[in-house]
Order: C-alpha cells, then sequence, then structure tokens
C-alpha cells in the first residue's frame, strides 16, 4: 500500500467547517460590541445635552429666576447628531426650604432617529431675591 502525502477530503471538509464556524463567532462578537459602542456614544451625548439643560436651570434659579412649570420640549445639534430633548418641572411639593422654591425636574433626552430615551431627574433650587426696605438689592 502507498502512503498518501496529502490530506483526504473529509480531513479538508472538517476544517473548514471548524474554521467557519469559528469565524462566524469572531463576527457575532465584532457585532455585539459594535452595537454596545453605538448605545454607550448615545448614552454619553445625551447626558451631556441633559446635563447642559440642567446647569442651564440651576444658574436660573441661582439668580432667583422662576425656571417656570410644566412641560417643554426642544432640540439640541452636536458635533455627533441632533438630540430631542423633553422636560417637565413642577413643584417638588416640599414648602419653603431654607427661603428657596424646590422645583422638581425630570428631563428626557433621546437622538433624533433613535428609539431609547434617556431620563434624568433632578431637584432645583429657586433663590429668593431678597430685599430691604427701599426696594431690592
Amino acid at each position: 500500500m502507498k502512503k498518501s502525502a496529502g490530506f483526504t477530503l473529509i480531513e479538508v471538509l472538517v476544517s473548514v467547517v471548524v474554521l467557519s464556524t469559528g469565524i462566524i463567532f469572531v463576527l457575532h462578537a465584532f457585532e455585539t460590541a459594535t452595537v454596545a459602542l453605538s448605545e454607550m456614544r448615545d448614552t454619553i451625548w445625551a447626558s451631556n445635552v441633559a446635563q447642559a439643560e440642567i446647569d442651564r436651570l440651576r444658574v436660573r434659579g441661582a439668580a432667583g429666576s422662576d425656571i417656570g412649570s410644566g412641560y417643554w420640549s426642544g432640540r439640541a445639534a452636536t458635533h455627533y447628531s441632533d438630540f430631542l430633548w423633553e422636560r417637565n418641572i413642577s413643584s417638588a411639593q416640599l414648602g419653603d426650604v431654607n427661603g428657596a422654591d424646590l422645583r422638581h425636574v425630570v428631563l428626557g433626552v433621546r437622538r433624533d432617529g433613535a428609539n431609547r430615551m434617556y431620563k434624568y431627574e433632578t431637584y432645583i433650587r429657586i433663590a429668593k431675591k431678597s430685599t430691604e426696605e427701599g426696594g431690592a438689592k
């Protein structure tokens, strides 16, 4: 009997199946990582948009300006994408806290075209403007 110097057809087919299965798992892992990175990018940008809006409200509140109450919505343009925000402001129902009015703010932010809404909730203190006998300071 002669010794063969190559591989049999069965050995080649088995090795192709094993390699193909490994490549499919690796490609699936890349796809999962890409989706996760995309969601994280949206989360980071949405939190930046929300923080900017909350900071704007806090500055107004610290200056003694009324930030109002009710529902508002708007659009924020970023370098990455446009984001849509919705905010609802209501009284915190805690009364006068150390000479200030406390407001409950719920802010929702999502990337334009995306379904996932990121919700942020905080309280903002509205400072009361101090007055003297002769009028406002």
